[in-house]
């Protein structure tokens, strides 16, 4: 915008009261560089915008060092006796909160926080079948009365940041965020690499038995970050993807339903019979959950 100069206005009074150039300039970076550190606080413990993690993130620790992991249990990949087959084992709050690490979760160089899942693995039971394999973290709400889920009244959305570094040779289909009835999925944030995409997969129905599947992200590029939220309030799924945003009805049957975040690699692979190595692995730079 031009300037004029050595001609009087009836501005001129006015503008004679404002701050110099040099301190409003001051002034506006400032109060930017304290919207940045709120944002940074809201997201855990890295920037929400990707990218590079941020410097509070740590190496050398465990994962609780650098990430709040006290409102969280962990499944990871093998059952009781550290073998294969059978049912995943969960890792308390507790024993996350006191530093658990392991060959399926532990800080990685970069400080990131790293869920590894073997194809081959221990795995959650869902109607009576073997589900597929996972490191993930599941969220423990606390509503104040007692119980530790939530439903689309209180609402909730989850911010992070994270990589996937690699997905199964069966099925490339990698999950980076859900959110998940006690029974049931409800709504899984995927990431494709055969296909390039990021997409959400949404159960219309609690008892739905296929889900539909919503293209969010075309031609993404593997091995980039991808930022996002994920979010249930009233009749609304809100997610954001690398700053694009997208807002899905909800089915009335899922009204009330308790529910609960979920965040890690979660394999679509099935748990047994894959090429030995298969794995999947996301790296995770920021996580944090808000109700």
């Amino acid at each position: 915008m031009e300037r004029s100069f050595g001609k009087s206005s009836k501005n001129d009074n006015v503008e004679s009261l404002r701050p110099p150039l040099h301190r409003r300039r001051l002034g506006a970076r400032l109060r930017r560089h304290q919207r940045q550190r709120e944002r940074r606080q809201r997201c855990g413990a890295a920037s929400c915008d990707g990218g590079a993690p941020a410097s509070s993130l740590r190496t050398g620790v465990s994962p609780s060092d650098n990430f709040d992991l006290s409102g969280y249990t962990l499944t990871i990949p093998v059952n009781k006796t550290g073998g294969v087959t059978g049912v995943a084992t969960i890792i308390s709050s507790a024993a996350l909160a006191g530093g658990y690490t392991s060959t399926f979760f532990y800080t990685g160089s970069d400080g990131a926080m790293v869920f590894y899942a073997p194809s081959n693995g221990a795995s959650t039971i869902m109607d009576g079948n073997p589900d597929h394999s996972r490191s993930e973290l599941r969220e423990i709400f606390d509503g104040g009365d007692g119980s530790v889920d939530w439903t689309n009244n209180a609402g909730g959305t989850m911010t992070a940041t994270c990589r996937v570094d690699r997905s199964t040779i069966d099925s490339d289909e990698v999950t980076i965020g859900q959110i998940h009835a006690e029974d049931a999925p409800f709504v899984l944030l995927e990431y494709s690499a055969t296909s390039s995409e990021i997409r959400v997969a949404m159960y219309a129905k609690t008892d739905s038995s296929s889900p539909a599947v919503t293209n969010l992200v075309p031609n993404f590029d593997g091995g980039s970050p991808i930022s996002y939220s994920l979010g249930w309030h009233k009749s609304t799924v809100s997610i954001v993807v690398n700053g694009m945003s997208f807002d899905l009805p909800t089915g009335s049957s899922w009204n009330d339903v308790p529910v609960y975040f979920k965040a890690g690699a979660y394999s679509a692979a099935p748990s047994h019979g894959n090429p030995a190595g298969d794995a999947t692995q996301v790296s995770f730079y920021a996580l944090a959950i808000t109700h």
